[in-house]
């Protein structure tokens, strides 16, 4: 079994501790290498255990099991961990990917899972936000150093020295032949980087020339990246940039793939959510028939998305089933084939769906789309909302209307129908929407019914080629202001 699916829990013993041999580092630590002998826990599939959660992720929560804190325990399985799969049992002699989330998504742990049960030997570099130049290379020569064969042994001493004389073009062809020479002796090297977006520009294209060439050999060496999209050294689109490139004039030597975006899948997505709360700060998400996607949220539970920009290209970019708890989108730009915002099922009367400051459109169907029936209240501010699609609305809430529903600043374009909106039992404010349709048989703002409704409008316009306002069914207790 691989010792990555063991925790220590404490040392012993040291075996031969007296006849141990250490090599002094550049930075004054000392390396060795040794047995010895420990206490180990493990945790088996489908065992049941006491634990004490210490904190909750995008991924799942960190809990501590007696001695062993921090223990990870995912709740989601999906297109991601599915993608870092794919890439390690892919094959490849030689092939990089690259993992983007936010601070605490599990990126490492994505690759560290993928890896557990294999006998490829994880390299793990922690990039520092001062990154030098090749500073990989550093930590490459000092794993590789102990290689148990003595050609490996030889380069990476030589590298190391390279690195220690600041030699940049000596380390690097000093690299390129380390790797050759793990591959020709059989040994299997996945190098987790994380923190790449400290990441040196010269480690970056190094990575991307390594996958570039082939050598005779049963080995195989992973550059798997993992980084947080935010303001340093290098961006989502730097990095993806230099790793894509790699393969392009090797294709089978290399997958090229990244979890930035998800081109059969859905990039961030989650199981039924019990009483966690998500914020997304930024970033962005493609996906091809979800961008984002929260199957469940119940009472206890929270969404905040700020700052956020994605797109799907088949399908729906944010998905929500039931929305049990508060949801918040704000200032985010959310593009789809066919639906940038989806709640598929019931807004419980505990939740609540707050959407401004964003852009949301949808090309071949509604831009938003709000099923069933809505107990919760539904506010849109200061948004622009369109539809490009020949018969479907830009804004489309369906079902009934119980827990208040109120637009305010907000730009609404349609071909066919701008606001279209179910049986309203509840009260509803429009204030200063500006609604334009252009099809002959639209309507700028639609109802099903108005069942003791209170429905105000102010300011604003709408404009359509049909009618303006399209009201078929009003009981005797609702009631429609209309501006003057």
């Amino acid at each position: 079994m691989p010792a990555s699916n063991w925790r220590v829990v404490a040392v012993t013993d040291i075996v031969d501790a007296a006849s141990l041999s250490g090599k002094v580092l550049d930075t004054g630590e000392v390396l060795f290498q040794l047995h010895y002998v420990a206490v180990v826990f493990r945790c088996f599939p489908n065992e049941v255990a006491d634990a004490v959660v210490t904190d909750v992720t995008a991924d799942g929560f960190l809990a501590s099991i007696g001695a062993v804190n921090d223990f990870s325990v995912e709740y989601r399985s999906d297109e991601r961990a599915a993608f870092a799969k794919a890439v390690i049992d892919g094959g490849s002699q030689r092939a990089c990917a690259l993992a983007v989330g936010e601070p605490l998504s599990g990126k490492k742990m994505l690759f560290q899972t993928a890896l557990a049960d294999t006998d490829f030997v994880a390299v793990v570099h922690r990039t520092p936000r001062d990154c030098g130049k090749l500073d990989v290379c550093r930590t490459i020569g000092a794993w590789f150093a102990f290689s148990p064969h003595a050609a490996v042994r030889a380069k990476a001493e030589a590298l190391q020295a390279a690195v220690a004389q600041r030699h940049t073009s000596s380390t690097l062809q000093l690299t390129l032949e380390l790797i050759a020479e793990t591959i020709q002796c059989g040994e299997r090297t996945a190098v987790i980087v994380d923190r790449t977006q400290y990441l040196d520009d010269t480690s970056l294209r190094l990575a991307g020339a390594s996958c570039k060439t082939s050598t005779e050999g049963d080995g195989q060496w992973l550059w798997l990246f993992a980084m947080t999209p935010q303001r340093a050294r290098q961006t989502v689109d730097s990095a993806k940039s230099v790793i894509d490139a790699a393969g392009v004039d090797h294709e089978g030597e290399t997958t090229m793939v990244t979890a930035a975006t998800s081109a059969a899948g859905t990039p961030f997505q989650v199981g039924a959510v019990a009483g966690a709360a998500f914020t997304i700060a930024g970033g962005s998400y493609a996906g091809q028939s979800k961008a984002l996607f929260f199957p469940a949220l119940d009472a206890l539970s929270s969404v905040s998305m700020a700052g956020v920009t994605a797109t799907s290209t088949t399908g729906v970019t944010v998905w929500f089933s039931t929305v049990g708890g508060p949801v918040s989108i704000a200032n985010c730009a959310l593009t789809a084939q066919t639906h940038a915002v989806r709640t598929h099922a019931v807004t419980a009367a505990a939740g609540s769906l707050t959407i401004r400051g964003s852009t949301l459109h949808g090309t071949t169907v509604n831009a938003v789309k709000l099923e069933d029936t809505h107990d919760g209240p539904i506010a849109v501010s200061d948004c622009v909302v369109t539809c490009a699609g020949p018969t479907s609305s830009a804004f489309w809430i369906g079902g009934t209307i119980n827990g208040g529903l109120s637009f305010s600043k907000t730009t609404v374009a349609s071909l066919f129908w701008g606001l279209n909106i179910g049986t309203v039992q509840s009260a509803l404010a429009l204030t200063d929407v500006v609604i334009t349709t252009t099809d002959p048989a639209g309507f700028g703002l639609n109802f099903a019914a108005l069942v003791g409704a209170k429905v105000f409008i102010s300011g604003g316009s709408i404009s359509s080629v049909n009618r303006a306002v399209n009201v078929p069914l009003v009981d005797g207790t609702s009631s429609l202001a209309l501006p003057a």
